[in-house]
């Protein structure tokens, strides 16, 4: 009986051994990728980045999800989130930082990010990093409507949505889809 054990136990260990390295393998590639098409991402192949990339990768995996992950400075969230968006073919869109950069400048970025959800209907990251929301804390606000799903009956971008859901016209009747279009629009984004 004992042997059994140790037996299992044996196997066990091999077999997470076996599956750390498919992993490993699997992040160095897309590692290599990342570092050509979006962010130089200049860490080693840890068992944290593993952990992390994983765990990044299974909950963008299921449907109707948001995830907040939290983490000291400079302890990969944004990289392990890179990783992960790469492994799963999923564009990712985050602030891109200059002196001058605005509410209104996030506004814009939120929107290329719900179009891309909403008109071409793929799933989109928008990484939002603590820094932004305690430089902007209405940056927290917008975020707790989307969430909340409070955020377009507060009419944020006004009649801009109206504009941008009139180009999803075909796509609606094709589905048969008997409601408004920024319904429409919506239910793409948050579905």
């Amino acid at each position: 009986m004992q042997l059994d054990r140790v037996k299992d136990s044996a196997f066990h260990v091999k077999a997470q051994e076996e599956y750390r390295k498919s992993i490993a393998s699997i992040i160095e590639k897309n590692l290599m990728i990342c570092n050509s098409e979006m962010a130089i991402i200049d860490l080693p192949v840890t068992n944290e980045l593993l952990k992390s990339v994983s765990s990044i990768t299974r909950a963008l995996t299921r449907p109707e999800r948001n995830i907040c992950i939290a983490g000291k400075l400079g302890s990969g969230r944004f990289e392990s989130t890179v990783i992960a968006c790469t492994i799963l073919n999923i564009k990712i869109f985050y602030p891109q930082v200059t002196r001058t950069y605005s509410i209104s400048d996030f506004s814009n970025d939120l929107k290329l990010a719900m179009q891309t959800c909403g008109l071409e209907n793929e799933v989109a990251i928008l990484y939002i990093d603590q820094v932004w929301i305690n430089c902007f804390p209405e940056i927290l606000k917008i975020c707790e409507g989307i969430l909340e799903d409070s955020f377009m009956s507060g009419n944020h971008f006004g009649d801009e949505l109206e504009t941008i859901s009139n180009s999803l016209k075909g796509a609606a009747q094709l589905e048969g889809y008997q409601e408004s279009l920024v319904s429409f629009f919506l239910n793409r984004k948050f579905f």
